[in-house]
């Protein structure tokens, strides 16, 4: 059924909302800060650990945080291969390394460079 071919007959519209949308893929809609992070690419460990270290975290620090949540973590953070921006070890780093949310993005956007 084409719209054009009748005029008089109008289907309801439904709103959704934008943060019902995947990815919010609507023009001229604005991200969340959570959607723009789960859209943030994934880095390696080599850009990971220079942007640390280039943002005045030592590598000692880290290491003592990651050993802290045990061996788990220890396991899921020495052994990827790369690190997405929502994980929620990373999250767990940065609170322990007292980061807030927008400083790790800052350094993830630098990372991407590194």
């Amino acid at each position: 059924m084409h719209p054009e071919a009748y005029p008089d007959f109008a289907l309801p519209m439904k709103e959704v909302p934008v943060e019902d949308i995947e990815g919010g893929d609507i023009p001229g809609a604005e991200l969340t800060p959570e959607q723009q992070r789960a859209l943030m690419p994934p880095i390696s460990k080599r850009q990971l650990r220079l942007t640390l270290v280039r943002n005045g975290i030592s590598l000692s620090d880290l290491d003592a945080a990651i050993l802290a949540m045990g061996d788990e973590s220890v396991i899921e953070w020495q052994d990827a291969s790369e690190y997405r921006r929502l994980h929620p070890l990373l999250n767990q780093v940065a609170a322990h390394l007292s980061l807030t949310q927008e400083q790790v993005d800052a350094m993830w956007q630098q990372a991407l460079t590194a």
